[in-house]
């Protein structure tokens, strides 16, 4: 092997040497030919404590492979394949360095690794595909670069051999500060920053706020909030944590290259020259492969990328689209238990790993999720769970021990009734008062200490109200209201103003549901909800539905129906067509407001609805039903044809890995159910290897042929695949199967020139003497072999 191994013996004496775990007896370092000689410079430093070996990546020329036997990138009928396939060929993605690097970290011990250099330099170890999650329209969020791959070498169990650990950058001059960065770090963690607010519109919970919180429960350190609902949920306080702070842990919305607070969404360039950990649930934000993928922002680095730059010393978080959604139970208004997503939880584990280094507790963290069991989200998520800086950095903490403290919310006055949570990301009962009446607020802490009062207005966050301990106050608004009640821990309670001249309530947002197929297609027509409701006045009620899938819009509806008083029941339905046109997967949410005389009277939230697939409802263009199984030949399609018309096939016809023959095929086509069989040229197919081949219809589209352009019907990633075993094509042989080569094969072939018959029912090689057309010579050379015989 042709591998430089570099041993520094440090002379000089680190005077609070960080305690390395035991498990991890060196540091390997892995950079460019480039970036040598700043490499070799974080080489010297850890030497003085540890072992280090430094690899340029020229070093592994000579290396064998080593594949990952993972769902991803090694699959080439999975959907969207061929993009990272361009990026490879473009030169961008690496691949075969990729394994050869692989191959190197399968044989040593368990040792730190650095990643010394943005995404070309060192490629991903892998590209994982998360096909729970694809989406045509977002091929970007269904591959996710693992360098978790680099890690890993049992890929059924997960076992992670290595902690690694990418610094991604991108020149000499940025190495060289980063590394400056490293020599001059020696934080003790003691002080945290924990951002949060609303993500989404319409997030009547808070739900960065309710992650914190969720957060704060296992955090024994001393910590500052900066919540939307106190007014610091802002891009200028995230500036000054970063000067003061030794974790910045912010809970909020991410576009791959900002990351957003109540005034605006920022880059990660705010210039501070922090060495802060930043810990944040953002999607995207943590990719650090913007040199091989455009993301979100176009050739933009992420923000990760440009916080490490100035701002950061290491980013934790995810590299891709992450589960991060919260809600809070609530028992008559009582803020009593939390729920968060899979990347908060990840995030969790992390902060509060009682391992000494981030590569240690980024381990720790991988394996109490896996310990959580790996269902589709979990196991996204440690595939986008990044750590972007180096594992070896000292993560010990000064620990505060805190006094456990009860806070308590109590309301006197009596609510005029107790509802069901009808809003987003909020469960559980909540009491009701109307407009002007009085509601005395009282506080208490379990620690006999004072404890401060705040009443928000969740529509626009405002604090309308506060006080120490007791508080009365008198609505003018109807709305959600949040109760804020804080001393060292926060207690939430939430309440409903209404008008006393409110004349609906949603009862059941979703009290059933059913999805009608009325032609028989085994498609659905509809998703169609039942909402019950209580009216206390007859009237004419307007009833707005929609549906989203994690937020994502998916339909609306509306409905005006004459109600009578007391309890009525409301199907409301969602057109199938406009769901199968979102083109997203996935378990709806319902959303319900209801009107009388367009004044606003109340609304429902309900989740959530089985998982469904937008193939499995009804299309309003023409749509693919099935695909037969793939012969060497060809395939059988069944389409829904909505409206008559010319109609094309195309697609690309994949040989093992190798695309050999791209497919348009073009008929007239009516309305109805149609069967149509796309034959591929087999001739093509016949130079293959053929040894369990492994044949695929991918990237087919539906297109109606329309004033000479095209407009778009249907789009399928993979058709369908099948292996061959031992498949071989004569060039000349039993054209018409019936186990003889008699002169009836060349009949058929005069059938097919004449018109009488498709080239798919003579089920033969195609091509048969190689002269790229299937012409009077094929049933010639029939002929020749017949009378040879």
């Amino acid at each position: 092997m042709n591998v430089n191994i570099l041993l520094i013996f440090g002379l000089t004496f680190c005077l609070f040497p960080v305690v390395y775990g035991e498990n991890f007896s060196n540091v390997i370092i892995i950079t460019s030919d480039e970036l040598y000689g700043q490499a070799n410079e974080l080489a010297n430093f850890y030497e003085q404590t540890i072992p280090a070996e430094i690899y340029k990546t020229s070093d592994f020329e000579n290396f064998s492979d080593l594949e990952v036997n993972f769902i991803g990138y090694n699959d080439d009928s999975l959907c969207a394949w061929e993009g990272i396939k361009n990026f490879e060929d473009m030169g961008k993605f690496n691949y075969t360095l990729a394994k050869k690097i692989r191959k190197f970290l399968s044989q040593q011990n368990s040792s730190y690794v650095i990643l010394f250099g943005n995404a070309t330099a060192i490629p991903p170890g892998y590209y994982y595909f998360d096909k729970y999650y694809y989406d045509p329209n977002d091929e970007y969020n269904s591959w996710i670069p693992a360098d978790l791959f680099y890690a890993v070498f049992d890929e059924e169990n997960l076992t992670v051999r290595h902690t690694v650990g990418r610094i991604p950058i991108n020149n000499e001059n940025e190495g060289a500060a980063m590394v400056e960065k490293i020599k001059n770090y020696n934080k003790t963690i003691s002080k945290i920053a924990l951002f949060g607010g609303k993500i989404f519109s319409g997030d009547d919970e808070y739900m960065g706020e309710i992650s914190a919180l969720h957060a704060l429960q296992n955090l024994n350190l001393n910590y500052t909030k900066f919540f939307q609902t106190d007014g610091n949920f802002t891009s200028a306080k995230l500036a000054d944590a970063l000067k003061n702070y030794d974790v910045v842990f912010h809970f909020g919305h991410g576009s791959g290259c900002y990351a957003c607070f109540s005034n605006e969404c920022v880059y990660g360039n705010p210039g501070t020259n922090s060495s802060a950990i930043f810990v944040s649930v953002a999607c995207m934000n943590g990719a650090y492969d913007s040199a091989i993928v455009p993301g979100r922002c176009g050739n933009a680095k992420s923000f990760a990328e440009d916080l490490l730059k100035n701002d950061s010393i290491t980013y934790v978080g995810g590299s891709r689209v992450n589960y991060g959604s919260a809600g809070i139970f609530l028992n008559n208004g009582s803020g009593d238990d939390y729920g968060v997503g899979d990347i908060t939880e990840i995030l969790e584990y992390f902060m509060t790993s009682d391992k000494n280094t981030t590569g240690e507790a980024y381990i720790d963290a991988f394996e109490r999720m896996k310990n959580d069991g790996l269902d589709a989200y979990r196991l996204r998520t440690i595939m986008e769970f990044v750590l972007l800086g180096s594992p070896l950095l000292k993560f010990e903490k000064n620990e505060v021990n805190w006094t456990k403290e009860n806070l308590t919310v109590n309301i006197s006055g009596n609510a005029r009734k107790t509802i069901n949570s009808n809003y987003y990301g909020i469960y559980g009962t909540l009491p009701v008062f109307y407009i002007n009446d009085t509601i005395n607020i009282s506080c208490s802490s379990s620690l006999n200490e004072n404890t401060s009062i705040k009443v928000i207005y969740v529509d626009n966050s405002n604090t309308i109200a506060g006080g120490i301990n007791l508080l009365n106050f008198s609505p003018n608004t109807k709305g959600l209201y949040l109760i804020k009640c804080i001393n060292r821990n926060e207690k939430r309670f939430y309440f409903k103003v209404e008008s006393n001249v409110t004349y609906a309530s949603i009862i059941n947002t979703m009290a059933s549901y059913y999805t009608p197929d009325n032609n028989n297609n085994s498609l659905y027509d509809s998703f169609n909800i039942v909402v019950r409701v209580n009216i206390s006045e007859n009237g004419t009620y307007r009833i707005d539905g929609k549906i989203d899938v994690v937020g994502a819009g998916i339909t609306s509806t509306s409905k005006t129906i004459n109600l009578i008083k007391g309890i009525n029941e409301i199907t409301l339905n969602f057109d199938g067509t406009a769901i199968r046109n979102s083109k997203k997967d996935g378990y709806f949410n319902v959303n319900v407001e209801i009107y009388k005389d367009g004044n606003f009277q109340n609304k429902g939230t309900k989740c959530c609805s089985p998982y469904y697939k937008y193939t499995q409802f009804e299309s309003s263009s023409s749509s693919f039903i099935e695909f037969s199984d793939i012969y060497e030949y060809g395939t059988n399609i069944t389409l829904d044809i909505t409206k008559n018309g010319t109609y094309t096939i195309a697609g690309d016809v994949h040989c093992n890995r190798s695309k050999v023959e791209s497919i348009s095929y073009e008929k007239n086509l009516t309305e109805g159910n149609q069967n149509v069989f796309i034959y591929f040229n087999k001739g093509l197919a016949n130079n293959c290897k053929f040894n369990e081949t492994k044949f695929s219809f991918k990237n087919v589209y539906l297109n109606l042929i329309k004033d000479i352009a095209y407009e778009p019907q249907d789009y399928r990633c993979v058709s369908y695949i099948s292996i061959f075993e031992n498949l071989t094509c004569n060039k000349v042989g039993d054209v018409n199967k019936d186990n003889n080569i008699d002169v009836f094969d060349a009949v058929e072939i005069l059938e097919y020139l004449s018109g009488d018959k498709e080239k798919y029912e003579l089920n033969f090689c195609g091509d048969l003497n190689d002269d790229k057309d299937v012409n009077l010579f094929d049933a010639l050379d029939i002929m020749t072999k017949i009378s040879t015989e």
